[in-house]
């Protein structure tokens, strides 16, 4: 189902509203009237009067949208160590490119966490509803195919950033001039030594220990 960014941003306020308020609906904002046109059109809410109620294929969408959300700012927080908007930003950008066993992955990286950084509950993966979630047997087979570290890209290939798996990685980023974050686009020039990466309009050149440690996907 093709959701565009601003749906998906009502669909997950919809769903923080019935975690808080045990509410299926909200008030219907005039400045969000489009929004909602289009999201009744997919089946995902209806309106009566000036209220919005999800649906129950919209429940399930926006369980997992926020998933995907609190999945990575847990990856984010565990792996970056940011906070704050920054982590948010980060979380954003990451959960764009989160697409079936790339979630799983994350989820099983992570041991399964049930809550983000904020304390809140993380929705089980659809695999186990009812228990912790164990959404990946074969997780090696999976990291082979969805998550592979930078120095496994060939030079010309291109992958965007999953996660970053290092206890360098705070000197990282005081050494090296540009933010290497989930969601950014790298492209190998070099596979060489020492390995030369295209990132935003930059290039830069990282030792090796810290590229393997560097995991993308979503590989070009």
């Amino acid at each position: 189902m093709e959701i565009n960014e601003e749906e998906s941003e009502i669909l997950k306020k919809m769903y923080e509203h019935f975690e808080q308020k045990k509410q299926m609906h909200l008030k219907a904002e005039t400045e969000d009237r489009l929004i909602f046109k289009s999201l009744k059109k997919l089946n995902l809410i209806n309106c009566h009067q000036n209220k919005v109620f999800l649906t129950r294929l919209g429940f399930e969408e926006s369980k997992k949208i926020i998933r995907k959300h609190r999945l990575a700012e847990k990856l984010v927080y565990d792996t970056l160590g940011v906070t704050g908007n920054e982590m948010e930003t980060a979380a954003h950008n990451l959960e764009i490119i989160m697409e079936g066993n790339t979630e799983e992955c994350i989820c099983t990286l992570l041991n399964h966490p049930k809550k983000c950084p904020h304390g809140k509950q993380i929705p089980a993966c659809s695999h186990n509803k009812e228990s912790p979630c164990n959404c990946s047997i074969k997780i090696k087979e999976i990291i082979e195919k969805s998550v592979l570290p930078l120095t496994h890209l060939k030079e010309g290939e291109s992958g965007r950033i999953v996660y970053i798996n290092s206890s360098e990685v705070r000197d990282l980023h005081e050494r090296i001039p540009i933010n290497i974050l989930p969601g950014k686009k790298v492209t190998i020039i070099r596979a060489g030594e020492p390995p030369l990466f295209q990132m935003d309009e930059s290039r830069v050149t990282l030792n090796r220990k810290i590229a393997e440690n560097i995991f993308v996907g979503s590989f070009e």
